[in-house]
């Protein structure tokens, strides 16, 4: 493998910095300007350390 693809440059990189902390609704308006998925982004955010705040998760229901 001598040859590897960069996916973020460092400059999308500091976009995501600037844009800190990340929430999935900011992560949906970043992608289109970054050319990336909404996962790709909050992936990346994880990767890089940047703050993400993850949506709370559904209420579970009680079974009857």
């Amino acid at each position: 493998m001598t040859e590897s693809t960069v996916n973020y440059t460092p400059e999308m990189v500091a976009i995501l910095k600037q844009n800190a902390p990340i929430d999935y609704a900011k992560a949906q308006t970043l992608a289109p300007q970054l050319d990336r998925g909404v996962r790709s982004i909050i992936a990346k955010c994880k990767r890089e350390g940047i703050e993400y705040i993850s949506k709370p998760a559904p209420a579970r229901k009680k079974s009857a």
